[in-house]
């Protein structure tokens, strides 16, 4: 090849310093290969070295070579399904310790506090409704129901926080069997709040 030949080759490829016509040919190869123009492989080889390089000295670094010469796909595959396990434990580990900081369920928008409120809440009305003697007097726990309640604690309590119907929803979407079970055990159903009403307004009039 001659020198105007490689000069008008060495335009085409990427420009740095110190790396060799083989290197950059395999780069721009690679990056047909993929459909990827030279930035964008560029920008996915930098981003690679960034979060995945490690630091091998030069005998850990024949090892993998070598290895890599006898079965380079199938060690691609499993340093990947190596990788991915580990960043699904490493987030996992980060979600326990997340789910055991203690919180103050009086802190306002917070998920987690607005989720102990409306717990507690519901507690109290369980509660309630174990200790009440006549029929009347016990409530289906209803999103109406719970958020009624909570207001009512607020008027009597300012420090108490109301509930909003999202917070109780989302209570109520993940304790079902727990409500359905305590529902069944007093008969109580959607009816059973207006019914009660009637029946407490009309033992009051009398």
């Amino acid at each position: 090849m001659d020198a105007i030949s490689q000069q008008n080759k060495q335009k085409n490829l990427l420009s740095i310093n110190g790396v060799d016509i083989e290197i950059k040919e395999e780069f721009v190869k690679h990056a047909k290969v993929n459909s990827l123009t030279q930035g964008e492989l560029l920008k996915m080889l930098w981003h690679n070295y960034q979060n995945f390089y490690i630091p091998l000295d030069l005998n850990e670094q024949n090892l993998v070579t070598k290895a890599q010469e006898i079965s380079s796909k199938s060690m691609n595959k499993k340093l990947k399904k190596t990788l991915l396990r580990l960043s699904e434990n490493v987030l996992e580990s980060k979600k326990k310790v997340d789910d055991n900081i203690i919180v103050d369920k009086d802190t306002k928008n917070s998920s987690k506090a607005a989720d102990i409120r409306v717990a507690e809440v519901v507690n109290e009305m369980i509660l309630a409704n174990d200790s009440a003697i006549e029929w009347y007097n016990r409530k289906f726990l209803s999103q109406r129901a719970i958020f009624d309640y909570a207001l009512d604690r607020k008027l009597k309590d300012p420090n108490n926080l109301s509930l909003s119907i999202s917070v109780i929803n989302r209570f109520l979407d993940n304790n079902k069997d727990m409500l359905n079970e305590h529902h069944d055990k007093y008969s109580l159903n959607e009816c059973h709040n207006r019914k009660a009403h009637y029946e407490r307004t009309k033992i009051a009039n009398h």
